[in-house]
């Protein structure tokens, strides 16, 4: 490599790669660049070409930048801004939206065969949905807070008194856990469901932790009772499958019970500004591509 270079792909907005990426700079191992997607598709800073190995070149100004040079990638997620799409139609907005999506899934694996990219999941229908989420970690071994998903009344009723009206409940769609508790008014308006589906779920309890993964290194935060390895199992388990580099599990722990109650497909802001997981992070990203 001519200059072993780590790329930081994303929002200016997003906390958690700007702390990456003054970290990484404050280190001065690795040279630190940030693209931001609010450019794209109209000011891409990447370009890729078709064919045997990685060919392509990120462009600062008038210097190029060869992606073989790339030692990492840190990627959370990436959004196509409908903001710079308002001058198309909305025929057009809607193609250029599906065409930028697949042109950076189809670019960031292709970068992934050369060097780590933590992290483009591709999996993406498992995260799509809260319900999704949690069968996921169940598929994996992990304890789940008990849920249900039902446009039938009596079923939420029935749900409602096996756990004592220690129930939250969120709509269906979206997998952002935005719940809200469930009085005993709510049972009078059960009728609704008919016409709407509802996601309930039972209330949180007992101690909280979340569990910062890095390149398969365990960090809980904060430290406490560690898991047991069955739980290390299936985080593992969870982070293979979505190939995740960098993860966040928020736990709960109720006895001798430890129950996963959800899943970040990066590390949080509070997780990168505890000092050991950030540079943790760092050396991950810096490490050279096996040959």
């Amino acid at each position: 490599m001519a200059d072993p270079t780590v790329l930081l792909y994303g929002s200016a907005d997003n906390p958690s790669l700007g702390l990456l990426h003054q970290g990484l700079t404050q280190r001065g191992r690795r040279r630190s660049l940030f693209i931001l997607q609010e450019n794209f598709p109209f000011s891409v800073g990447i370009y890729l070409k078709v064919g045997r190995g990685l060919h392509g070149a990120l462009l600062l100004g008038q210097e190029e930048i060869a992606l073989s040079d790339l030692c990492s990638v840190a990627l959370d997620g990436f959004v196509i801004s409908p903001a710079g799409l308002t001058e198309f139609s909305a025929q057009d907005a809607q193609y250029l939206q599906t065409e930028s999506w697949a042109c950076l899934i189809s670019m960031f694996h292709q970068i992934s065969r050369h060097c780590l990219v933590a992290n483009h999941v591709v999996r993406r229908d498992y995260l799509t949905s809260r319900w999704a989420e949690l069968s996921l970690l169940c598929e994996c071994g992990l304890a789940v807070p008990r849920a249900l998903v039902t446009s039938r009344p009596e079923s939420a009723r029935e749900f409602y008194e096996s756990l004592a009206g220690r129930v939250i409940c969120k709509s269906v769609a979206g997998s952002a856990p935005v719940f809200r508790e469930v009085s005993p008014d709510d049972l009078e308006n059960l009728h609704r469901l008919t016409l709407c589906p509802v996601h309930y779920e039972e209330m949180p309890e007992g101690w909280a932790c979340r569990l910062a993964v890095v390149g398969g290194v365990f960090f809980q935060l904060p430290e406490g009772t560690p898991p047991p390895p069955e739980v290390l199992e299936g985080v593992t388990l969870v982070c293979r499958f979505l190939s995740l580099h960098l993860a966040e599990f928020s736990l709960r722990q109720l006895g001798p019970r430890w129950i996963v109650t959800g899943l970040r497909t990066f590390l949080s802001p509070e997780a990168l500004g505890q000092l050991h997981v950030l540079e943790a992070a760092c050396a991950l990203l810096e490490q050279e591509p096996a040959s």
